[in-house]
């Protein structure tokens, strides 16, 4: 569905002169993404609206898309295997944040956790999305920075003795969707080749 919308939308603009002819394919790999990000976020503020708070996807968006684009990490194979583990981390991040009592540790360690995470393994490439050096040290740079961000907050929240409330909570548990976006194709990989170097 994603991939044939995106090619109309593509064609289409091409045909109204919008974009060269010549860059079709690019521009509709463009939309696809586009189009991809956007039944995401719509989907987990769906599953907002369910949980009776459409702030938390407001938050957890927040903390999770901008070191997200820098850091890299786990893609599905499909949009659909996508849109589900997305909101699957989503559900159980919501569900922690509602229905555990986190105290002001929590937030800390997710930030130390995020920033050693940024600094070893961002960013992580994609097979179908590889990355120029100047890219690489571009959203490295940016990982880190936002990662070291996220930790300064955490601390400031310890300092002061804020109360840690569902809105806090969700948008530290986010952090945890990115380090395991972010170590999982890591992780996996290291397990592929330690399987095929048995066998």
């Amino acid at each position: 569905m994603e991939h044939r919308l995106a090619e109309q939308m593509a064609v289409a603009a091409a045909k109204s002169g919008l974009i060269p002819k010549d860059d079709i394919a690019i521009y509709q790999y463009g939309f696809e993404l586009f189009i991809s990000a956007l039944i995401s976020v719509i989907l987990v503020f769906i599953l907002a609206g369910i949980l009776g708070n459409v702030l938390l996807a407001l938050i957890y968006l927040l903390g999770f898309i901008p070191i997200r684009v820098c850091a890299g990490g786990y893609h599905g194979r499909t949009h659909a295997e996508c849109y589900l583990v997305f909101c699957l981390f989503f559900f159980a991040c919501c569900l922690i944040a509602l229905h555990v009592r986190v105290d002001r540790v929590f937030p800390m360690a997710s930030g130390a956790i995020l920033l050693v995470t940024m600094v070893i393994f961002a960013p992580v490439e994609a097979k179908n999305k590889p990355l120029t050096e100047v890219r690489k040290k571009r959203n490295r740079k940016c990982a880190v920075i936002l990662s070291g961000l996220d930790l300064a907050i955490a601390i400031v929240i310890f300092l002061l003795n804020i109360e840690i409330n569902s809105l806090i909570a969700v948008y530290f548990t986010s952090k945890w969707t990115v380090i395991i976006f972010t170590i999982w194709p890591v992780a996996y990989e290291a397990i592929r080749k330690l399987v095929c170097v048995k066998q």
